[in-house]
């Protein structure tokens, strides 16, 4: 959810690459430290949170209207394992024998 909401909603800094699709120059300091913390927390599990937490404040705030909600599916063969990510990222070291 970083890619989205660091394209489309962020605040347009050049700098930091945020607000590369924002035509409408649309700007909320308080989402924006929200996706900075975000994007420096490496704890997936806690940068999830954090994403959903700026995710909420801009569809609370009609920023944005979702109309695609994205499902990545994984095929494993039999005896293999694979817990998905939260950023859609899928990493071979990460798969593991079926339990």
């Amino acid at each position: 959810m970083s890619s989205p909401l660091k394209a489309l909603i962020a605040t347009p800094i050049k700098e930091k690459g945020y607000g590369t699709t924002n035509y409408t120059s649309y700007s909320d300091p308080e989402l924006d430290g929200m996706l900075d913390t975000a994007l420096a927390t490496v704890d997936d599990a806690k940068r999830e949170k954090l994403l959903q937490a700026a995710v909420k404040r801009a569809v609370d705030a009609d920023i944005i209207i979702p109309l695609h909600y994205e499902v990545t599916v994984w095929a494993m063969k039999k005896g293999l394992s694979y817990e998905p990510r939260a950023d859609q990222y899928t990493l071979a070291q990460k798969v593991t024998p079926a339990k």
